[in-house]
């Protein structure tokens, strides 16, 4: 009866044992399965999504880039700031170029009309010079740089040129243009009265040149000779070096 009793609760233990473990092994594997398959679907989620991220990059070689191969944003952003500047740059270089074009555009020619002028090159290469050359521009108030008549000639045309044979400087002359013969006495007068009243030198009126004429022998500029003659609606003044008195005298001759 014992032994029965023993070997009745080795038995019974054995089937609780064997029991417990198919009860186990069912509810552990199931779970174990199930984790292993939800893994295995976030892994291929992600490797999908990365391969959908890299697909179409391309390298610097023109390859297509791997997965492992990085993106250099900083890079990427730098490389458009600097083409931006460029056309900035070049969009500020060519307005600035316009507007400095239009800033320095030449004035029109009209202003530098000198047509009404007698004294032209194309009197002077006829005369007693070498290599007769003719510049010509508007005077700037003063009569031989120190007689100011801005203010009795304003309604007058006043050219003033300068004479050179070859490289020397023969001297420099101011016609006067008046729209009478009248005005253009008034001003001979009016030239007249400042070489009369200067204390800069001494007035010697001979009459011998146009219609009326004098001499300035100034105090300081003993090698220049000063010239002044009325003839019709004209008034010249001449400074001229004396070596050229034959050239001028036939200049003065031929206007």
């Amino acid at each position: 009866m014992h032994k029965f009793t023993v070997f009745t609760l080795l038995f019974s233990s054995m089937v609780i044992l064997v029991m417990a473990d198919l009860v186990l092994n069912n509810y552990w594997g199931a779970d174990f399965a199930a984790s292993s398959h939800i893994q295995e679907e976030e892994t291929e989620n992600s490797t999908t999504q990365i391969s959908r991220n890299t697909a179409g990059l391309l390298n610097e070689n023109g390859d297509e880039m791997t997965t492992g191969t990085p993106i250099d944003t900083e890079e990427t952003s730098t490389s458009s700031e600097e083409r931006s500047d460029e056309t900035l740059t070049a969009q500020n270089l060519e307005e600035l170029s316009s507007f400095e074009e239009f800033a320095t555009a030449p004035e029109s020619s009209s202003s530098e009309d000198f047509s009404s002028a007698t004294i032209t090159s194309e009197l002077i290469s006829t005369l007693n010079f070498s290599e007769p050359s003719l510049e010509t521009d508007w005077y700037d108030g003063l009569i031989f740089g120190f007689w100011d008549t801005e203010e009795a000639f304003k309604e007058d045309t006043v050219f003033y040129h300068k004479l050179f044979d070859g490289p020397d400087y023969v001297g420099s002359i101011y016609e006067l243009e008046t729209s009478t013969e009248t005005k253009a006495f008034e001003a001979y007068q009016t030239l007249r009265g400042l070489a009369e009243t200067s204390i800069s030198g001494t007035m010697n009126e001979t009459n011998s040149y146009g219609d009326a004429s004098f001499y300035f022998n100034h105090s300081t500029k003993t090698n220049s000779v000063f010239l002044v003659f009325q003839k019709n609606n004209l008034v010249y003044c001449f400074e001229y070096t004396p070596s050229y008195h034959s050239s001028i005298r036939s200049l003065t001759e031929a206007l």
